[in-house]
C-alpha cells in the first residue's frame, strides 16, 4: 500500500512539474517569435502605432496625465538619475531638439519670464498673431517679410504692447507683430503704438 503511494506522489509530482516546465518553454518560443516579428515588421508596427496614437490621441494623453500624476515621484527620480549619468548625451539632445523647435522653445521662455515678472500667462504661438496680425509691422506699418529669420534686423519679433515690467500680460490681447529693429528702438526710448487697424492698413494698399 506504501509504495502504491509513494509511486502516485511520485506520478502527481511530476504532473505538477510537466506544466511549469512546458511554460516556459512556450514563453520562449513566443518571445522569439515576436522578437522575430518585430524585426521583419518595422515599418508596418511603426505605420501601424502611428495611425492607432493619431485615431486615440485623447485617450493616450489621458492616460499619459494619470499616470505622470500617480508616479510623479518616481519618474523625477528616475529623470533625475538618468540625465546624471547621461549629462553629454542629454545636453546633445536637448540642443538638438532646441534649434529644430524654435518656436516652441521662445514661447515657453515668454510665458516663464511672464510668471517670473508676476504677469498673466497665455499660451499661444507667435505665427498665431503674426497671422491676426496680417504680417504688418504694428509699429512702423510696412510688411514683415515671413522669409527673414533672427537676427535680421527685418525679421519678425512679438511685442508686448504694455511691457511686462510695467504690468503688462503675456496675453493674445496685449501682442503684436513688429519688426525686430522697431521692437529693439521702442525698447531703447522709442514711442509705444497700439495696434494699427487692419482694416486700415490694407485700405491704404
Amino acid at each position: 500500500m506504501n509504495g502504491i503511494q509513494e509511486e502516485a506522489k511520485s506520478v502527481s509530482a511530476q504532473d505538477a512539474k510537466a506544466p511549469f516546465s512546458i511554460d516556459l518553454e512556450e514563453k520562449e518560443k513566443m518571445r522569439k517569435y515576436k522578437k522575430e516579428y518585430r524585426q521583419k515588421n518595422k515599418e508596418r508596427i511603426r505605420a501601424y502605432r502611428k495611425k492607432y496614437d493619431k485615431e486615440h490621441k485623447e485617450e493616450i494623453c489621458l492616460y499619459q496625465k494619470k499616470y505622470r500624476e500617480k508616479h510623479r515621484a518616481e519618474m523625477k527620480k528616475y529623470g533625475k538619475n538618468y540625465w546624471n549619468k547621461n549629462k553629454e548625451k542629454m545636453s546633445v539632445i536637448n540642443k538638438l531638439w532646441a534649434k529644430n523647435h524654435l518656436e516652441k522653445c521662445n514661447q515657453y521662455r515668454r510665458k516663464r519670464r511672464a510668471i517670473r515678472m508676476g504677469a498673466d500667462g497665455e499660451k499661444f504661438s507667435h505665427l498665431e498673431i503674426y497671422e491676426r496680425d496680417g504680417w504688418i509691422c504694428q509699429i512702423c506699418g510696412k510688411k514683415v517679410d515671413k522669409k527673414l529669420k533672427y537676427p535680421n534686423q527685418l525679421s519678425a519679433s512679438l511685442d508686448h504692447i504694455v511691457p511686462l515690467s510695467k504690468g503688462g500680460s503675456h496675453s493674445r490681447s496685449n501682442v503684436q507683430l513688429a519688426h525686430w529693429i522697431c521692437n529693439v528702438r521702442i525698447r531703447t526710448g522709442g514711442i509705444k503704438q497700439l495696434l494699427i487697424p487692419l482694416a486700415k492698413e490694407e485700405g491704404n494698399e
